[in-house]
């Protein structure tokens, strides 16, 4: 079943309303590179997402918040600048739509821009202790005879991931096909209607094919692609029906177009008999050469840019056209109410960070019984266990609740009300996702029935899964089977649930957004060469050098983006007044696998001050800070100043003069004059 709210042309949503809509626009529009003129040469490269992409939310009035998010940061490396703290966050599991606008999402998109962060952020992750379940009532309120299976409570991450049409008031972020970031087979994008006035003559070219008059339904779907740019599907109806009508050279430039708007299917070509005497022609053999020869078309796997607009068709369409953008959002930890403490949800995070690039060894389970709970993702798990065997990774089905004695799972799919995982005698394996469709799973007040996520949380899944209100058996509103596919093709976490989702307004996601077990290494190398007083010195080497690209990061933010050829040469002047240096070279593979390499920028190489731990005998732990000459020094810890002394050496005895709030990542701060030193990072857990 598919539920859909009324939406504009070619599906953007459509709003009356002027509520926050401001807000809402301006943060789209700023969701894009710095005008450089190297972006436009790489716009079809996406790359996973690395920590400069992830902005952490803590609650400022949250001592279990910010431990969460401190140690997430630490593990890994998520700069200052993308740690964010909201104040008067309200103390509640659940608030209202109303609430949820005006106290989260607007002071975090007012943050967000003010530090320039939004041309790279990819992730909202939400540490502890933010409210998890949003009450709607007051949106769909405009539609009339909403149906019961369109509960109205939305999950916190899950409204941030349809920013704007909540931003806008606007309730189509119901809509059980909302995120047209998710995964499609090609056969169901060809059952994607365009929105509005375009679905009548989409209903008539299909009448068309029926009666097989070829010729106009042809013509009729060429007129609605050119009426709807990004629409895939009426290419490939176009390129049939030409096919079947005896106009190859018009169902090869159909064919064309659709490769311009994102199609690369090949083996869904060579299925179709409608093109077998085409096959024979130069036309086609040019045509397929433009096509990967192993992509893998069931449901196709891409890397997410909240600055690439996504079709119906789950394709990506670059960054024009009338696609929809997003942000994708998780809650890092759930610690009140039905989750874990605080030291669980932080061994969970540094586990899951420490798997990446393990590759499990162990079988990914889908469990089924005689519960619709699992009955409703069925019909999926054999073309998901097919396509992990092409992986190389095994997949089972299996005919019982909870897999029985089963070590080290590297990924697991159940349906159950209730369950007791530690006596099932299994295992999850580091970075596992294992997520239940069952009613309560995401609702995490106390006493609220059935086993919530945070058990398998506890059990050691990476990240889980479940709904914050009663969502019905629906499918679209939990992640399909192919989540684990996704995810072993290289994804992160955070990827590869929402490329699996399509209605994500109901799911409250937990775990490690950037955790990537099935990590590909590329064959790219960054090595620092010398470069004398000039500055640094960068080469790339490697097979995918060729088509990589190289992002500048400093102090974390995003500043210029080049090719991966030969050397870059970093001039010391463009350096000046920063502390660190990333750059991120992406290769050009199905995943958007990254390089990285981090390098701090002494402020002063002549004069650099130091600091470092003293744990002596008997005596409180303390951090010393050294310098050369200086007026005065303040301590930093995330970013934020913590402590402050006179002078060019200090002393500061942890639980004294420096308040122990482990853990914490310092930087001693000298001022000399109107300039400002920085010490390297010391880290104190």
């Amino acid at each position: 079943m598919t539920f859909r709210l009324a939406t504009s042309r070619a599906g953007n949503f459509r709003s009356d309303r002027s509520v926050s809509r401001t807000i809402a626009a301006r943060f789209a529009a700023s969701l894009r590179w710095p005008l450089f003129a190297a972006v436009v040469l790489f716009a079809s490269i996406a790359r996973g997402i690395e920590p400069e992409n992830v902005v952490v939310v803590i609650n400022g009035d949250s001592e279990a918040s910010r431990r969460v998010a401190h140690a997430y940061a630490i593990a890994r490396r998520i700069p200052d600048r993308n740690l964010i703290r909201l104040d008067g966050v309200p103390d509640a599991e659940s608030i209202t739509v109303a609430e949820f606008r005006d106290k989260i999402l607007a002071p975090l998109f007012a943050e967000i821009e003010s530090r320039g962060l939004a041309p790279q952020v990819e992730v909202i992750a939400y540490s502890a202790d933010f409210p998890t379940a949003i009450d709607i009532r007051q949106d769909l309120a405009q539609v009339p005879d909403v149906p019961k299976i369109v509960t109205p409570v939305g999950s916190i991450n899950g409204l941030t991931v349809m920013y704007q049409p909540v931003m806008e008031g606007v309730p189509g972020y119901v809509s059980f096909d909302a995120n047209w970031y998710c995964a499609l087979t090609t056969d169901e994008s060809l059952a994607k209607a365009p929105r509005g006035e375009l679905g009548p003559k989409w209903n008539a070219a299909l009448a068309s094919a029926a009666r097989n008059d070829h010729a106009a339904a042809a013509d009729a779907f060429v007129a609605i692609s050119r009426d709807a740019e990004i629409h895939v599907p009426a290419e490939l109806h176009a390129a049939r029906e030409f096919a079947a009508g005896g106009r190859p050279n018009d169902a090869i430039a159909a064919l064309r177009r659709a490769i311009g708007k994102g199609f690369r299917d090949r083996g869904w070509l060579d299925d179709q008999e409608v093109f077998r005497e085409l096959r024979e022609s130069a036309s086609w053999k040019e045509l397929v050469t433009e096509l990967p020869r192993d992509f893998l078309g069931d449901r196709p796997t891409y890397p997410f840019r909240s600055r690439t607009h996504w079709s119906a068709a789950g394709l990506p369409i670059g960054e024009r056209g009338d696609g929809r953008r997003y942000l994708l959002s998780i809650v890092l930890a759930v610690t009140r109410g039905r989750g874990t403490t605080v030291e669980q949800a932080i061994e969970g995070l540094e586990r899951a960070a420490a798997s990446d690039g393990t590759r499990p060894s162990g079988p990914v389970i889908y469990t089924l019984t005689s519960d619709v709970r699992t009955k409703t993702r069925q019909p999926a798990f054999e073309a998901a266990v097919a396509a992990l065997e092409e992986l190389g990774i095994e997949g089972r089905i299996v005919e019982r609740a909870l897999p029985d004695q089963v070590a080290d799972i590297a990924g697991l799919t159940i349906g159950a009300a209730t369950f007791d995982f530690p006596a099932s005698g299994s295992s999850l394996a580091p970075g596992a996702i294992a997520e239940n469709l069952t009613s309560f799973g995401g609702v995490m007040k106390a006493d609220a029935g059935q086993t919530p996520l945070s058990a398998l949380l506890v059990a050691g899944a990476a990240g889980s899964s479940g709904t914050v209100t009663e969502p019905y058996a629906i499918q679209p509103k939990f992640p399909h089977p192919f989540v684990h596919v996704h995810y072993a093709r290289g994804l992160t976490m955070v990827e590869a649930f929402h490329r699996s989702l399509a209605a994500p307004y109901q799911l409250l996601i937990v775990g490690d957004p950037l955790c990537r077990p099935w990590r590909r290494e590329p064959d790219l190398r960054i090595a620092e060469v010398p470069a004398g007083e000039r500055g640094l010195a960068f080469e790339f080497a490697g097979v995918d050098a060729r088509t990589a690209r190289v992002e500048m990061h400093l102090d974390g933010r995003l500043v210029e983006q080049w090719p991966a050829a030969g050397r870059l040469l970093l001039p010391s002047d463009r350096l000046a007044g920063f502390r660190n240096l990333t750059l991120i070279a992406v290769a050009d593979d199905e995943a958007g696998t990254p390089v990285r390499l981090e390098r701090e920028l002494p402020s002063d190489p002549q004069s650099t001050p130091t600091i470092a731990l003293e744990a002596l005998p008997g005596r409180p732990e303390t951090v010393v800070v050294r310098s050369p000459e200086g007026d005065s020094i303040e301590l930093r810890s995330f970013g934020e100043k913590v402590a402050v002394a006179e002078g060019s050496e200090a002393r500061f005895a942890i639980g004294a003069e420096l308040p122990d709030r482990r853990p914490m990542r310092l930087v001693a701060v000298v001022r000399r004059g109107d300039r400002e030193i920085s010490s390297e990072t010391l880290i104190i857990r």
